[in-house]
């Protein structure tokens, strides 16, 4: 006998005037990412419009927010890809505090495709991983993936101002900051394009990280 799991599509619209429960056509569709993510079942694919996504999300760690927060094994997608559809963090006034909001947060089998993943930032105290560590994408371990995403202009006062863990496939890594490994900390990178960071200490763009068929 075969056991058979249905994949089912959930939708998210930010310009969406009627989101409804379950969110399973685009007419129901999600003005959140989080929200949507939050009713899915494990193997959904999370289906996402253009637009700017800046509100909604979920804290893993203490109470720093994630605009996104795949805490199962979800696929969020964007529908036209990263030039038009924007995951926005927060910076606080000095860029990384206590009014800091990361932009993605990934788990153990979970997928992010086809987003610009900018603006976000860390706390500057607490946990030196989870908390103050990974700006712009934090991954859980490298079966953490994110595929054909721009990382930009994201802050960590610690590690990885960009991403911290997790697997880039064909993503672009550019103009973030932090104390070591301004791009990249701790991630495994595949066909990406690494430029414009800062690292204050160590790795400017990568550090700590695996590099294959990487600019």
């Amino acid at each position: 006998t075969s056991t058979w799991t249905q994949i089912r599509a959930r939708f998210v619209n930010v310009a969406n005037a009627t989101p409804v429960t379950p969110f399973t056509n685009w007419t129901m569709a999600a003005t959140s990412i989080q929200d949507a993510i939050e009713i899915a079942d494990h193997g959904d694919l999370v289906v996402v419009s253009n637009g700017v996504y800046a509100v909604g999300g979920k804290a893993i760690a203490s109470d720093l927010t994630n605009r996104v927060a795949l805490d199962k094994a979800v696929t969020v997608t964007s529908v036209n890809g990263a030039e038009f559809t924007i995951v926005q963090g927060a910076w606080d006034a000095a860029t990384n505090g206590p009014a800091a909001e990361r932009c993605a947060w990934v788990g153990n089998w979970a997928t992010l495709s086809g987003f610009t993943l900018h603006g976000g930032a860390t706390r500057s105290s607490g946990d030196i991983n989870t908390l103050q560590s990974g700006g712009g994408v934090w991954g859980l371990s490298q079966n953490a993936f994110a595929r054909d995403c721009i990382i930009s202009n994201n802050a960590a006062l610690q590690s990885g101002g960009g991403v911290f863990g997790g697997a880039l496939f064909n993503c672009t890594v550019a103009n973030n900051r932090a104390t070591d490994g301004g791009g990249a900390y701790r991630a495994d990178l595949t066909q990406c394009i690494v430029r414009g960071n800062l690292g204050y200490r160590y790795g400017g763009g990568i550090n700590s990280c695996q590099a294959r068929s990487t600019l």
